[in-house]
């Protein structure tokens, strides 16, 4: 039996999110580290809704084979999600 692993990157976390926050804010270093985050809201890295909804989206069409276009679509939905 052969198995099948795939590699991918993963979308947008509540950890992107912060980083942006953060150095937006003109804060120095990085909001999850040990020193900014002694209570670790960030020690795991959970997907926002939008990444999550776009994750599915992506297994749903790899697994039906419904081609490239609406993974097309998905990437400039959670591109202006990170940009906006």
């Amino acid at each position: 039996m052969v198995k099948k692993v795939h590699f991918i990157r993963h979308g947008q976390g509540f950890h992107n999110v912060a980083q942006a926050e953060w150095r937006a804010a003109g804060k120095p270093g990085e909001p999850y580290t040990l020193d900014t985050d002694p209570n670790l809201k960030y020690g795991d890295a959970l997907l926002t809704p939008v990444s999550k909804a776009v994750s599915l989206l992506r297994w749903l069409d790899f697994h039906e084979n419904k081609g490239l276009k609406q993974i097309q679509q998905l990437n400039v939905l959670w591109s202006s999600s990170l940009i906006g």
